[in-house]
């Protein structure tokens, strides 16, 4: 059955159920610690079931934790389902890594080179999509890392041709959102299926350039939707960082290249420049403390294994291993606040 546009509740409902189940579902939480105490959610329809062969045993280094759901009615329809944050430090930070960073960059595995393209390219813009850093790192470990890792299924579903709903909540929601973008400009190694997706209570994925692409290429032929309250202050997070330096050009300040208006700077004075500092330097704080806080995961991360290779299986079929420390990211644009290299 191919995934109709626009907003269906039914969906919407049943997607919900299973971004809650994927709390109760991660292996290292009790289900009362993954729900706060409150009471469960209702399971979601018994036509749906968990493919345990395609779900990780375990959650990956930033506590990301997914599950993958196989409608038993209609077998050629999956859906994958993001959990959120829960009270572990490694998952809290994945929220705080929040610096952008350039939507497009390659990652490099050994000597294969994969494109995670998030956004469309945009040239010689002088502000480009950026995404959540901590957003992007939890998205790539679940890609590749874990007995399950992610980069698998979806191309045992792509060449299936199968149809996807990709799922989230809160933190979930956000790397969904994320997710979604992959496998839409990605369409050389994820062509063939049908996507649409449900987010729920997102935080921030990316900057107003990176909301832009996603909506024209999601949200606006009808297979990506966000679900908020107005009085959730998730939706609201990571605070935003920003000044006159990261306004499109040309405007009233600045030129086509970016080059400052003599008259305006003149007429501002030393408000230009002085606000610029200042957001800058609580921008070097930011990363300063954030590289300080991920100083441990780094020596965990350089013991993690990438796994690379639609035939491999849990029991070790062929496959191509590497390290993380085989995966280095090469930004494409020489400006972002801070790259996943940096970080880790």
């Amino acid at each position: 059955m191919t995934l109709k546009s626009g907003f269906q509740f039914a969906e919407a409902q049943l997607l919900l159920e299973m971004a809650q189940r994927a709390y109760a579902g991660t292996p290292s939480l009790t289900e009362a610690v993954a729900t706060c105490g409150l009471p469960s959610v209702p399971d979601p329809s018994s036509n749906w079931a968990v493919r345990k062969d395609l779900t990780p045993t375990s959650a990956t280094l930033l506590d990301n934790y997914w599950q993958v759901w196989q409608n038993q009615s209609d077998t050629t329809q999956y859906a994958i389902a993001v959990r959120g944050t829960v009270a572990s430090a490694a998952s809290v930070l994945a929220d705080l890594l929040f610096p952008l960073i350039n939507a497009r960059f390659d990652v490099k595995l050994g000597p294969i080179s994969l494109p995670f393209y998030l956004a469309r390219d945009e040239g010689d813009s002088a502000v480009k999509a950026g995404v959540h850093s901590g957003f992007a790192l939890s998205l790539l470990l679940m890609l590749f890392t874990t007995d399950s890792p992610l980069f698998v299924t979806l191309g045992l579903l792509a060449e299936q041709g199968n149809d996807v709903y990709i799922t989230g909540h809160s933190q979930g929601a956000s790397i969904a959102t994320l997710l979604t973008s992959l496998v839409r400009h990605s369409t050389d190694v994820f062509k063939g299926p049908a996507y649409k997706t449900y987010t729920f209570a997102p935080a921030k994925a990316g900057n107003d350039h990176y909301a832009y692409d996603y909506a024209r290429l999601a949200a606006v032929d009808g297979y990506g939707w966000a679900v908020t309250s107005t009085q959730d202050w998730v939706p609201q997070a990571p605070f935003a960082l920003e000044w006159i330096s990261d306004l499109n050009t040309p405007n009233p300040l600045r030129g086509f290249g970016g080059s400052p208006n003599p008259e305006a700077t003149i007429a501002l004075g030393s408000v230009v420049t002085d606000g610029e500092n200042a957001v800058n330097r609580v921008r070097d704080d930011a990363v300063r403390r954030l590289k300080q806080r991920v100083e441990s995961l780094s020596r965990r991360l350089i013991s993690e294994t990438i796994h690379f290779d639609r035939r491999r299986s849990r029991r070790g079929n062929r496959r191509t291993d590497h390290g993380i420390n085989d995966l280095g990211l090469d930004p494409t644009d020489p400006r972002p606040a801070s790259g996943l290299a940096e970080l880790c």
